[in-house]
């Protein structure tokens, strides 16, 4: 996520963020690092291997945005990975999918709002 985040431009201080290496978390030796229930790990990983696989739309100015995972392409992950697919795997990931997207909303608007700041106004106009 931090390496999609920069490529797009992102202000550092987000891809800190999605980093785990923001300047208040430096010295923290588990910065970056977060516990993963066992009864969840499947879902986690399946859902970190997913992170190319996700349906993307252009912004205009503003970049380029995820709008949700492809799910054709979730079968063949997990297959690779040797998850088998359940019903309950599935909910796991959408629910990580929903708020992923709501996480990457909030820095789209960040995006724009700072595009929009930063845009020559015109004058009298």
């Amino acid at each position: 996520m931090a390496a999609d985040l920069a490529a797009f431009g992102a202000p550092r201080e987000l891809v800190d963020r999605w980093a785990g290496r923001a300047t208040d978390q430096e010295d923290d030796p588990e910065a970056g690092h977060f516990r993963v229930r066992p009864d969840c790990w499947k879902a986690v990983s399946l859902f970190a291997r997913l992170e190319t696989q996700w349906q993307w739309v252009g912004s205009g100015m503003a970049g380029a945005e995820r709008t949700g995972l492809r799910y054709e392409a979730i079968g063949v992950t997990a297959g690779m990975a040797g998850i088998t697919m359940t019903t309950a795997l599935f909910d796991d990931l959408q629910v990580m999918e929903a708020a992923a997207l709501g996480e990457l909303a909030k820095i789209m608007k960040e995006r724009i709002d700072r595009l929009d700041r930063e845009r020559p106004r015109g004058r009298g106009r």
